[in-house]
């Protein structure tokens, strides 16, 4: 009966040894998740972090990128505006400078007419360009369309038979136009 009681603390002994390794190697894999479990939870709220500043400056990106949209758009049409004013300006002076010396002549008194007509359609479309200039534009390259409109104001007050004036108003425009141009592009380079 010896034997079978050393038998018994014998089986009881490599039962526990086997059984306390079974238990360690278990914790230490358990263990080993639980930690790597913590870590992919780290990197998850890492990764969540990064994509949400990512979103952040893409929104202000796109914001950025629509405001300049709409300043270019705004821009092209201003311009092609200063464009087609300085041409029916210096059209309308020459003109004028032609009826002051054939004031009898008819055909030249009709284009006069005419280049009247489309100066005032070039400075209606100014109007329109300077209130889209108002709404996008910074307060210089603002100031300068108000100017721009009380030249052509003074312009619009001219009589027919003051040619000489006319065409030193329209030189006078057309030197304001270029000096307008050169602050849309320092309002534009400044952003």
């Amino acid at each position: 009966m010896l034997w079978v009681g050393v038998a018994i603390i014998v089986f009881a002994n490599v039962l526990a040894i086997t059984f306390t390794a079974f238990v360690k190697g278990y914790g230490a894999k358990k263990g080993e998740n639980w930690a790597t479990h913590e870590d992919i939870q780290k990197l998850v709220d890492q990764v969540r972090a990064v994509t949400a500043a990512t979103e952040e400056i893409k929104a202000q990106i796109s914001s950025e990128q629509r405001e300049w949209n709409l300043k270019k758009e705004v821009l092209f049409e201003a311009v092609r505006d200063m464009g087609t004013l300085q041409h029916a300006a210096w059209k309308f002076a020459s003109r004028s400078a032609m009826s002051r010396r054939n004031p009898e002549n008819e055909n030249i008194m009709r284009s006069m007419n005419e280049a009247m007509v489309d100066l005032n359609i070039a400075i209606s479309a100014f109007w329109k360009s300077h209130t889209l200039i108002d709404i996008t534009f910074g307060e210089d390259v603002s100031k300068g369309f108000a100017d721009l409109g009380a030249k052509l104001d003074s312009l619009g007050r001219l009589k027919s038979t003051e040619a000489d004036q006319i065409v030193e108003r329209i030189q006078d425009i057309r030197d304001f136009l270029r000096r307008l141009a050169s602050l849309i592009r320092k309002d534009i380079l400044a952003k």
